[in-house]
């Protein structure tokens, strides 16, 4: 009986008019707040992965143009790097991609093909490049040698690759050498079947893998070559001296 007596008042009150419209509006202002709150949640989210990324661009770019290549460290600090990088799950970007870009580190594999090995044993540093033409769908290598008294070019095709969102295939479709800016000498190196993977990608970092397993860091060439290279040495120098 009391259970009725207070279920009762209850009940009248739910089956009045505008009852249901009432709940109805209840649990929509209820439910309306759970987008907000997930909206929230994912913006602080990527707050913080963007400050991560922040912090480990900063990390790796300082660890290349500062750090000592014979130390013990120096390739780990910069494989630390780039696979906090590479937990963006970066996605290729035509756009972020194009124009271009200048090589600031290598590592080569056991299997990274002869020419990429010598031209990197030979590079005058600063002075490669890999810069993209989305709009002609082809990027080209570029790198100045022996003491720029050569220039290698080679002109890759590249598509994206389905299913791969990081993923772009490359096909060498010409490859020549100039020297003394005079001399130009076409290579007979076509190779079809390669590809490159966006490890990370923003408008002024790029780090990708090839499919030989090679590693390379790139920026934008926002001071000359020439420059990067004389702050590289007055770092070093200003270490040996603190």
């Amino acid at each position: 009986m009391k259970l009725l007596r207070i279920l009762t008042p209850l009940l009248a009150v739910l089956s009045a008019p505008g009852a249901s419209c009432f709940l109805s509006s209840s649990l929509v202002t209820l439910n309306s707040n759970l987008p907000s709150k997930l909206c929230s949640r994912a913006s602080a989210a990527q707050s913080l992965t963007m400050r991560s990324a922040k912090e480990s661009k900063e990390k790796l770019l300082d660890v290349i143009l500062k750090g000592d290549e014979q130390s013990p460290s120096y390739l780990q600090d910069i494989t630390s790097a780039i696979q906090e990088l590479s937990a963006s799950k970066c996605k290729f970007d035509s756009q972020t991609a194009d124009g271009e870009w200048q090589l600031v580190f290598q590592q080569d594999s056991s299997d990274s093909p002869a020419l990429q090995k010598f031209t990197r044993a030979t590079e005058d540093s600063g002075k490669t490049f890999a810069n993209f033409d989305v709009k002609e769908g082809v990027f080209y290598n570029k790198a100045s040698v022996l003491s720029g008294v050569a220039d290698l070019q080679a002109t890759v095709k590249f598509d994206t690759v389905p299913g791969k969102e990081e993923r772009i295939s490359c096909d060498i479709t010409d490859a020549r050498v100039t020297i003394a800016n005079f001399l130009t000498i076409p290579l007979p190196l076509r190779v079809k079947g390669g590809w490159l993977d966006f490890l990370y990608l923003d408008k002024d970092l790029r780090v990708t893998r090839g499919n030989r397993g090679g590693i390379f860091v790139h920026v934008r060439p926002i001071i000359p070559a020439m420059a990067i290279v004389f702050l590289q040495q007055l770092l070093a120098d200003s270490s040996r001296l603190t």
